[in-house]
C-alpha cells in the first residue's frame, strides 16, 4: 500500500562489451540517478549522458525501478553518450586518437589505440562506439565515451586502411593493402562477406544512407559500387589515372564522389554509375565530402589547403587553409556550418564555412593526421537493437 517500502534488488550494470560495472544492491525507488551516482567513474558524467537499458528498454530518468518493472537479479546495460562534450575525433600515424572539444580545442582524451599509425577513426551512428584501423593490419571497436576497446577485429593479412559503419550502426566495413574489403558484424565480429575485386590496395569504404550499397576505392585507379545484400558489384567507376583516395555519397545517395592522385574529385551518377563531371586542383587530392544539404562539396588537397564547390555546377566557391602542409583529411559538421580539416602538419582546424576563418587548431598529435570526425547529432541508440 501507500508508503510501504519497496522491495530491494539485486541489479548488475554492465557496458556494451558486456563487462560488468556494478553490482548493486538497489532499492525499488531508486532511479537512474540513484544508480549512476554509484557506478565508479560515472561521477563526473552529466545524468543526461548516460542510457540504461532493461531488456532492449531504455529506463526514463524519473522512473523507479519498481514502476518500470526491473525484475530481482536484472542486468541493465549503460551507454555513455560521447557528446556532452559535442565531441571532435582525430587519428594519426603517432598511434592516438583524440577526442576534442568543438567549444575551447581542448583535448578531452588520447587514446593509444594500436601500436602502429592509425589510418582511420570514426563514430559509430549513435555517437557510442567508435571504429579504429591501423597498420598493424587490425581494426579495433571502442567504446567513446570511456575509450575502452571492446573488439579487435584480425581477419586482414595487411595493412587496414579504412572503416566505416554503415547508417544502423550494425555493420562495420573495413579496407585493406590485402586488395580486400570485408563486412562485418559489429555486435560480434563475425565476417559477413568479403569483397575481392580490386586488383590493389583498397583506400577508401563509405555506405550510403539507407544501409543498401556501399563505395570501395582503390589504387587501381577504380571505384566499385555494391549491392551489400547480394554482394553484386552494380558499377565499376572507371577514368581516374592516378590511385582513388577517398569515396562518398551525396546525403541522398543519388550522387557520388571520387577523389585521386590525379589532381581530380569526379561526380557519377549512383544509378547509372556514369561520369558527370570533374573539380580540378593543382595537386593530388586526398579526401572529399558533400555537405549535409548536398549542396556543396568539399575537397581536401595536397596543396595545404580545402576546397568548397557548388555541387550542380562544379563552380569553385571558396578556398580554405592554408595548413603547413598536405590536407590529408575533412569532414562537415552536421549542421554543415563548420569543417574540420586534418593535415600532415600534425593539427586538425576548425573552420567557418561561410567566412573561411579559421575557429579552432588542434595541436597535440606528434605525426600527421589521417582522420577527422564530427560526431553525430543525438538520435536513437541503434547499436542496442
Amino acid at each position: 500500500g501507500p508508503g510501504a517500502r519497496a522491495a530491494r534488488l539485486r541489479i548488475s550494470v554492465v557496458n556494451i562489451g558486456g563487462r560488468v560495472l556494478a553490482s548493486l544492491e538497489a532499492e525499488g525507488s531508486w532511479t537512474k540517478r540513484d544508480i549512476c551516482a554509484r557506478i565508479p567513474g560515472l561521477a563526473e558524467v552529466p545524468t543526461a549522458a548516460a542510457h540504461l537499458f532493461n531488456a532492449g528498454t531504455e529506463l526514463a530518468a524519473e522512473l523507479t525501478l519498481q514502476a518500470a518493472g526491473v525484475p530481482d537479479g536484472a542486468q541493465l546495460q549503460l551507454l555513455l553518450d560521447a557528446r556532452g562534450a559535442g565531441t571532435l575525433l582525430t587519428s594519426s600515424i603517432d598511434g592516438t586518437v583524440k577526442l576534442w572539444s568543438p567549444e575551447s580545442g581542448e583535448c578531452i582524451r588520447t587514446i593509444p589505440a594500436h601500436d602502429r599509425g592509425v589510418t582511420s577513426a570514426s563514430f559509430s551512428p549513435s555517437g557510442v562506439l567508435m571504429l579504429t584501423t591501423s597498420i598493424d593490419r587490425t581494426a579495433k571497436l571502442w567504446e567513446a565515451e570511456t575509450g575502452e576497446c571492446l573488439r579487435t577485429f584480425k581477419e586482414h593479412e595487411e595493412i587496414v586502411r579504412c572503416g566505416a559503419f554503415s547508417p544502423d550502426g550494425e555493420l562495420a566495413l573495413t579496407g585493406s593493402r590485402d586488395r580486400t574489403a570485408r563486412l562485418w558484424r559489429v555486435g560480434s565480429g563475425e565476417v559477413v562477406r568479403t569483397f575481392r575485386d580490386h586488383n590493389s590496395e583498397v583506400c577508401a569504404v563509405a555506405f550510403c544512407f539507407d544501409g543498401t550499397q556501399a563505395l570501395t576505392s582503390s589504387t587501381d585507379y577504380t571505384a566499385r559500387l555494391y549491392a551489400l545484400d547480394s554482394g553484386a558489384c552494380l558499377h565499376i567507376l572507371k577514368g581516374h589515372t592516378s590511385p582513388v583516395t577517398s569515396v562518398t555519397f551525396s546525403p541522398d545517395g543519388s550522387l557520388l564522389l571520387t577523389t585521386s592522385v590525379d589532381s581530380q574529385a569526379r561526380l557519377w551518377g549512383a544509378a547509372t554509375g556514369e561520369f558527370l563531371r570533374s573539380f580540378e586542383h593543382n595537386g593530388g587530392v586526398s579526401s572529399g565530402a558533400f555537405s549535409p544539404d548536398g549542396a556543396c562539396i568539399v575537397t581536401g588537397v595536397w596543396d595545404a589547403t580545402a576546397r568548397l564547390w557548388d555541387a550542380e555546377t562544379g563552380r569553385a566557391l571558396r578556398t580554405i587553409g592554408p595548413h603547413e602542409a598536405d590536407v590529408e583529411a575533412l569532414a562537415f559538421s552536421p549542421d554543415g556550418e563548420r569543417l574540420l580539416t586534418g593535415s600532415a602538419d600534425n593539427t586538425a582546424k576548425l573552420w567557418d564555412v561561410a567566412s573561411g576563418r579559421c575557429l579552432l587548431t588542434l595541436s597535440g598529435h606528434s605525426k600527421g593526421l589521417r582522420s577527422v570526425a564530427f560526431a553525430p547529432p543525438l538520435r536513437g541508440l541503434r547499436e542496442l537493437e
